[in-house]
């Protein structure tokens, strides 16, 4: 079993720390968590050309951490990005976050349906709440057509990210031919949409978010942990059965106002009626 707390450096290796008590705190939680999720079973309902397909994606785009779907990776690893533990801290190493987000929808726990939930924008929804205001509208609506929208997104997340303003879109963001906007013009634009969030905005504070956000995804997890019911984690969503998901989004809304004093809002992003699975 692998070391359950790691701290990842600038090259995404291990990297030594001092255990303390919510190092040990935050272990335990874990191997709870992890105990409940292998003693289910997560699988994908696909026929054997499914398979294969997927298994294929998967071996030719490098942006896969793995270069196979291994159903037997079902343990959590939870990594940090310092040794103060106050940067990232999400939940990885699931056979579940290596897979095309389509095929998600396949996803079965011991051979029952599930659905998937998730946290509308909720770094939007974190940085409102640390300056006391709520997010009234959708944070990435900036008045441009809607299948620009994942562009703006990207957009935010990289400059809540980025310590210093960033003059031209940062590597890693596909910047498509778009003749209405430039780069500068859709800074700007966020800017002044966000402009109660000026002061967070350029200052690197992105892994921050993420420890919080990650702070949450415990709490949610260790609920149904205690309970014994598997619920599986893709950073801000979860993945259970059918028949968890008003429990799941009670949980999920609870623990979130619980932690930033506002009602997180949570989307269902799919829910299959029925999978016939062909049984041995």
């Amino acid at each position: 079993i692998p070391e359950l707390i790691r701290i990842h450096g600038c090259e995404k290796k291990p990297v030594d720390y001092v255990d303390t008590f919510q190092t040990r705190v935050w272990r335990e939680n874990l191997a709870r968590i992890n105990e409940c999720i292998v003693r289910e079973w997560s699988d994908l309902d696909l026929s054997d050309s499914e398979w294969m397909a997927l298994q294929e994606s998967i071996r030719s785009d490098p942006k896969y951490d793995y270069r196979t779907v291994d159903l037997s990776r079902q343990r959590l690893v939870r990594i940090f990005n310092s040794k103060q533990f106050d940067q990232g801290g999400r939940f990885y190493w699931g056979w579940w976050q290596n897979i095309p987000s389509k095929y998600r929808s396949r996803i079965t726990i011991n051979g029952q349906p599930t659905v998937e939930l998730d946290y509308k924008q909720i770094h939007p929804t974190i940085l409102y709440s640390m300056v006391g205001k709520p997010l009234h509208s959708d944070a990435y609506d900036i008045g441009l057509r809607p299948e620009l929208r994942d562009l703006v997104k990207q957009a935010f997340n990289a400059m809540v990210h980025s310590k210093q303003t960033l003059k031209r879109p940062p590597r890693g963001l596909s910047w498509p031919e778009v003749k209405c906007i430039t780069w500068r013009e859709l800074v700007e634009r966020i800017l002044a949409k966000h402009s109660a969030l000026e002061s967070m905005f350029f200052r690197g504070i992105g892994l921050k978010l993420q420890f919080q956000d990650s702070c949450v995804a415990e709490q949610v997890m260790l609920h149904f942990a205690r309970r014994g019911i598997a619920i599986l984690p893709v950073h801000d969503s979860f993945i259970c059965q059918q028949q968890h998901r008003e429990e799941l989004e009670a949980v999920m809304v609870k623990s979130f106002e619980e932690q930033f004093g506002v009602r997180a809002r949570v989307r269902l992003e799919w829910q299959i009626k029925k999978v016939a699975l062909a049984m041995c």
